[in-house]
Parts: structure tokens; sequence; C-alpha cells
């Protein structure tokens, strides 16, 4: 499973894990690392991750365990000119 290198997160350790929505939560997932590809700057995943899954781009303001999760895209929304959800 390709994923851009966006959505990987790096503990202090070194680990890496990403933000994965589990029973409308957010959890703090570990991941395996395959290979890097430089051209299309992404990972392969190896393990902790499905293509059935959703992630959650790493903001550290907005992604904390346990955070409700929603798949309103609000921000998109607002560039387009419509009104932003507060």
């Amino acid at each position: 499973l390709p994923l851009s290198s966006a959505f990987i997160a790096f503990d202090e350790d070194g680990s890496t894990f990403v933000w994965a929505e589990k029973s409308g939560k957010l959890e703090k997932r570990p991941v395996v690392l395959g290979e890097y590809d430089p051209m299309t700057d992404t990972y392969e995943i190896l393990e902790g991750l499905s293509e059935q899954d959703y992630i959650a781009f790493p903001d550290p303001e907005l992604c904390v365990e346990g955070a409700a999760t929603t798949h309103e895209v609000v921000a998109a929304e607002a560039a387009e000119g419509g009104e932003a959800t507060p």
C-alpha cells in the first residue's frame, strides 16, 4: 500500500505512525514502512493499514488520541467560496 510521506508521523524514538480512524475516533496507529519512492514521495506500508482505513493529515493541533472524526470536507468548501462551519 503506497502512502504519501505527508501522512506519516514519527515519534521521538523514531517509530512511525499515522492518525487513523477507529469507531469514529482518532487513534495513533503504528505502521511498518517499506521502500521509499522519491519520485512520488511515497512509502510502502507493510503493516498497520489497509485500503479500507481512513487516515488524517498529522496536524499537531487537531490530531489527538480519541478526537472525534468526520468525513466532511469543510476546508475545501471554504476555499471554493462556500460557508465554512466554525
